[in-house]
């Protein structure tokens, strides 16, 4: 018969998904050295930006495995010191960028660690206060 009066069907097309990319957080740490100003001690750790993100704070926490003295460092910049000398001092740590920390105001101790073993967990938030996303990385050293 006649299909003139007839409808024609149309079909909406099929909607394309976007993958959203997954945050490159990743960063590495290593221990450097211990630092001292007048009898109060802290560990220099190296720490460099290999993702994509920009991280903003930092939390240093964990303990000497021999005194069980407990360490515990909280900061919304990266800082750096060279016995009782403030050195360089970076609100953030873009991608690439390294800077060295230490676990001072608050977090330094008084007594000599070389020799125990120490055990620390880094971590990295991309918001001041530990906020955002974070990434955390476990290092235990021998001073």
């Amino acid at each position: 018969g006649n299909t003139a009066g007839i409808p024609v069907a149309t079909t909406n097309p099929t909607p394309t998904h976007t993958l959203t990319p997954t945050p490159d957080n990743n960063f590495s740490v290593s221990y450097n050295n211990l630092e001292n100003c007048l009898g109060s001690w802290a560990f220099k750790l190296f720490i460099k930006n290999t993702g994509g993100s920009i991280w903003q704070s930092i939390s240093l926490t964990g303990s000497d495995s021999n005194t069980g003295f407990v360490i515990s460092h909280q900061s919304n910049t990266f800082k750096e010191y060279a016995g009782c000398v403030p050195g360089l001092e970076q609100g953030d740590l873009t991608p690439g960028e390294s800077s060295f920390v230490l676990n001072v105001n608050p977090g330094q101790f008084g007594y000599n660690p070389t020799g125990n073993l120490i055990f620390i967990t880094v971590k990295l938030c991309s918001q001041d206060n530990l906020l955002g996303v974070c990434k955390s990385i476990p290092l235990s050293f021998t001073p």
